[in-house]
């Protein structure tokens, strides 16, 4: 696929993820805001990872299919975990976010699980 499209697949996914918080967003500042957060995070971790694993298709092409497997799942959720907090301390820096421990470490675990549990579903359905 080529960028624009896998950019146009993030942009209606952010998109779809920051209407479903709308409950917890009070102005459309709020809704930019996290918008724009969802889409960023998105893109660091999807447009990289993928072009990753393509670059490495011929080292894949050897290994079992539960290697493979098992390696793009790890890869997304490091991606994920890496986005997530460069995404947070950005925001935090902007002064758009305050900083709590707990909730800073809590919400990248969540997402990192979150990650490699959608790449696994994703991954099987391909696999079957």
């Amino acid at each position: 696929m080529r960028p624009w499209q896998w950019l146009t697949y993030i942009f209606f996914w952010s998109l779809f993820l920051t209407v479903m918080e709308r409950h917890s967003l009070a102005t459309w500042s709020d809704f930019m805001i996290q918008f724009l957060r969802s889409f960023t995070q998105n893109a660091l971790t999807v447009i990289p990872s993928l072009y990753l694993v393509d670059y490495l298709r011929p080292a894949f092409k050897n290994a079992s299919i539960l290697s493979v497997s098992m390696r793009i799942v790890l890869l997304l959720m490091f991606a994920a975990a890496v986005s997530m907090a460069l995404v947070t301390l950005s925001m935090i820096n902007f002064g758009w976010l305050t900083y709590d421990s707990r909730t800073f470490v809590l919400n990248i675990v969540l997402n990192t699980v979150l990650s490699g549990g959608f790449t696994t579903v994703f991954l099987l359905y391909f696999f079957a």
